[in-house]
């Protein structure tokens, strides 16, 4: 490689931009192994980075080759905006922003509340200078309101050296990208900092390694005694999952009472009455027992020594055929587990009923003392909110949506942002957290404060029609000199509220 991918920012420069070559890439191995993880991880990231930078470069190039010939034409891959200007500066929760106005007269048309233009989390690129030096930016609000009045919120790349180069007074040209940069970047971060030793199932996926074996948390040193799952959940008996619901709130119950109750039963003596109690709340067995007689198939599901496949119950016990019982399998005991196919194979079927064993048989391989959630990743927003309603559907509890870009009524009682808002309206936040965000929200309308006022200054800096203030000017100028300046002003006459710049002139 030319360079170290680790030191490659992911943003592209003006070179890249203005390049005729193509970047230096090489191909994604999809037979055979890589020569170790740094290899993997150069490919990886060159690639991925190359997928967002492409239409930018491409669509920049095509652009500006536009303006050379004289010929207005239509761009596939990016959008542009003219007469764009910085008008201020915002401070916010989530840090410094900047709202940009830009000419919006040729966008009249365009419905900013269903629009794909400018959402959160876009990469823009601004130029004074027909992109020989570029400024990067991701929108950090979208207010439709807003974008019908030509104005939108954006964080500049670069931190406050980058921000301290801008120029209020500059006019500029914008484009857009039509690659979602927010889903890129995150990524492209983690590879860089991923070292030796990090990569989970490095040696399945770099390496190549086909001995796949069961996780631990499967494997147990008396062979004599091997790991049972109970896998009755799985064979979609409406009311099997009835008794398991019945079940786990009965065990619950029991478990809260007795923690409750156990002072009183230290001083009354009286656990026997809380014991038959729980006997009347407990799961029938003559219900469980009536059940199995009409549905043979319970009794072989319940107790499965799991990583003897042919103890499992069959396909069609567990309304699965061939491939797909073989799929459920094999991602239940081995460590690493890769199932695809066409659409309408079943996949998104698949992967809840194994959400529904693992959940089931959690105690299997949740550390006690510590939580062992599952985590849930998929490529589109609409595909997790699916896949997370089809788990609401048997767990009706202990979920948590990650990210704001939900559409889904059923989860919008999980999403994390819902979450936080309960725990503040119950007042489980510690006070001292509370303490510290009111200390640092007044701390951050001072700065907003000063921002402004440093804001206007810059603005009467890049102004030739008004004359700055010496409150303005002394900050750069020595005592000695404001001293010189200022002698001989009071004998004038003039008010003392004057500047010493307005009288002196």
């Amino acid at each position: 490689p030319p360079d170290d991918f680790r030191e490659k920012p992911e943003f592209p420069t003006p070179e890249e931009i203005r390049a005729g070559s193509q970047p230096f890439l090489r191909p994604n191995l999809v037979v055979g192994p890589y020569r170790d993880l740094a290899h993997y991880l150069d490919v990886q990231y060159r690639l991925y980075r190359e997928d967002f930078v492409a239409p930018l470069r491409e669509g920049i190039q095509e652009y500006v080759a536009s303006l050379r010939d004289g010929r207005r034409k239509r761009l596939q891959d990016i959008r542009v905006y003219n007469g764009v200007s910085i008008i201020h500066p915002n401070c916010t929760n989530q840090g410094l922003t900047h709202t940009l106005r830009f000419d919006n007269s040729r966008l009249q048309k365009v419905n900013w509340d269903f629009s794909k233009r400018l959402i959160f989390g876009s990469l823009v690129c601004l130029s004074v200078d027909g992109f020989h030096t570029l400024i990067f930016a991701t929108v950090a609000n979208r207010d439709p309101k807003a974008l019908r009045r030509g104005n939108i919120d954006v964080r500049f790349e670069g931190g406050a050296d980058a921000v301290a180069r801008l120029n209020p007074g500059d006019m500029y040209v914008m484009v857009e990208t039509s690659a979602y940069f927010e889903s890129y970047r995150h990524v492209l971060k983690r590879i860089q900092k991923i070292e030796a030793g990090d990569l989970p199932f490095e040696r399945f996926i770099v390496r190549c390694d086909l001995d796949i074996g069961p996780p631990r948390y499967l494997v147990r040193p008396d062979d004599d005694n091997p790991v049972r799952y109970d896998l009755t959940p799985l064979l979609g008996i409406a009311g099997i999952d009835k008794l398991k619901d019945r079940e786990v709130k009965t065990s619950g119950d029991r478990r809260s009472r007795r923690r409750i109750g156990y002072r009183y039963r230290q001083n009354q003596r009286e656990g026997e009455v809380e014991d038959e109690e729980d006997e009347r709340d407990d799961v029938s067995t003559d219900d469980i027992n009536q059940l199995s007689a009409e549905y043979p198939q319970i009794d072989r599901a319940k107790s499965v020594p799991i990583l003897e496949i042919d103890a499992w119950p069959s396909g069609e016990d567990l309304q699965l055929d061939e491939s797909q019982l073989g799929a459920v399998q094999t991602a239940l005991t081995r460590q690493f587990s890769v199932i695809q196919g066409p659409p309408g194979t079943g996949k998104t079927y698949i992967g809840l009923k194994i959400v529904k064993a693992l959940l089931q048989n959690k105690e299997m391989w949740k550390t006690r003392g510590a939580p062992r959630p599952l985590l849930v990743v998929c490529y589109t927003n609409h595909a997790l909110d699916q896949f997370l309603e089809g788990i609401h559907e048997f767990l009706k509890t202990g979920i948590v949506r990650a990210g704001s870009r939900s559409g889904s009524e059923v989860l919008k009682q999980f999403l994390l942002s819902e979450l936080k808002h309960e725990c503040r309206k119950a007042r489980s936040v510690p006070r001292n957290i509370h303490k510290s965000i009111f200390r640092v929200k007044d701390e951050m309308k001072v700065i907003t404060e000063r921002i402004a006022e440093m804001s206007e200054i810059i603005k009467d800096v890049g102004s030739e029609k008004k004359i700055l203030s010496d409150q303005t000017l002394e900050t750069f100028m020595s005592p000695r000199h404001r001293s010189n300046i200022g002698q001989g002003i009071p004998t004038l006459g003039l008010p003392n509220h004057c500047s010493i710049f307005h009288t002196w002139l």
